[in-house]
């Protein structure tokens, strides 16, 4: 009979005792454990002990990442650890991943980021650890962090996360299930037929035709990415990055178009973390924006890619929550924003 493959990362040599208990605890329950630590650890001929535990991730169901004080070696392929890259190799397989990491070193993150600069060799062997947590909690998917501080904690989560993929399969086995189920309907209002209500902000005809012309072009990247072939969650992120933007950024002019910049701090209280913000940053670049944060890490920035003298998309964005938030409260407004809903430009 077919067992479930679970694939076991940590270091090694600070966590050998968990390491052993768990395969022990898992492997009672009817699991397969790939722990590059037992006997049974295939290795293919001529890879290196590295490529090694990145090929044993593809054999497996299910990806258990335990992350203590140290940061273990680093890969022979990148300046990552090789658990890191394990992680990374599981997420891009779309491997279920269960994090799991000590609490002293989890609450300990807040400290180290008032005074990086510190001795927190007391907590950590390589500060780079707290790097790669916020790493993993800034992902969109699989970015739930449990915290242990022992083996009964493991053990404890481990049975109840187990027990709730046991749940979510059950439920799938139920027949009829697929015919009865829709798929989550997106809302999508189309671009208005007028914009009468631009009159009332007695712009000049230039500043008008370019602010009707960035908020067409806004609908249209809203839009696209509403029905982008992606996650829920990560449409969310990108809808709530823009909106963040609209909310609290200040408009920036130069030579060549208009950019939105807010103080990484105040992005951070409304949003998220540096770490997130970068990984956000990369996939919106398919819907024809551009962020990035400057060298010194205190200043965020979008654009659009299609702003010109023509289209005004980020005062666009900019008028656009505003005109919303003065018609509605935040909830409501963040909705219709999500919908692309830009009738409150229209006299109806």
């Amino acid at each position: 009979m077919a067992k479930p493959r679970i694939f076991l990362s940590s270091t090694c040599y600070d966590l050998s005792i968990i390491r052993d208990e768990l395969t022990r605890f898992l492997e009672e329950r009817g699991f397969e454990v790939i722990n590059s630590e037992k006997s049974s650890f295939g290795v293919t001929p001529g890879l290196h002990s590295h490529s090694a535990c990145l090929e044993a991730v593809n054999e497996a169901d299910y990806f258990l990442l335990i992350i203590g004080k140290r940061r273990g070696e680093t890969y022979i392929g990148s300046e990552k650890s090789i658990t890191n890259e394990e992680y990374n190799r599981a997420v891009s397989l779309g491997i279920p991943c269960i994090v799991c990491v000590l609490r002293e070193v989890f609450d300990y993150i807040k400290t180290y980021k008032k005074n990086p600069g510190a001795d927190h060799s007391h907590i950590v062997d390589d500060v780079r650890i707290f790097h790669f947590i916020e790493y993993i909690a800034s992902g969109h998917s699989d970015n739930w962090i449990h915290r242990f501080e022992t083996i009964d904690d493991l053990k404890k989560i481990l049975t109840a996360q187990f027990a709730h993929c046991l749940y979510l399969f059950s439920r799938n086995l139920r027949p009829n299930k697929k015919e009865k189920e829709s798929k989550e309907k997106i809302y999508i209002t189309e671009f208005p037929t007028n914009l009468n209500k631009l009159l009332e902000k007695k712009l000049s005809q230039e500043e008008e035709t370019i602010l009707r012309n960035g908020l067409y072009k806004l609908h249209q990247i809203i839009v696209k990415i509403l029905k982008a072939d992606i996650k829920k969650d990560a449409k969310l992120e990108k809808l709530k990055c823009l909106w963040i933007f609209g909310r609290y950024g200040e408009l920036i002019h130069n030579w060549s178009s208009c950019l939105l910049s807010m103080n990484m701090d105040n992005f951070k209280q409304y949003a998220w973390s540096y770490y997130r913000a970068k990984r956000v940053f990369n996939q919106f670049r398919e819907f024809g924006v551009d962020g990035w944060i400057d060298e010194d890490g205190e200043n965020i920035y979008i654009k659009f890619e299609e702003e010109n003298e023509d289209n005004g998309i980020a005062w666009a964005l900019k008028d656009y929550v505003d005109t919303l938030l003065s018609q509605h409260d935040e909830e409501n407004a963040y909705k219709l924003f999500c919908a692309a809903d830009m009738r409150c430009y229209s006299l109806i």
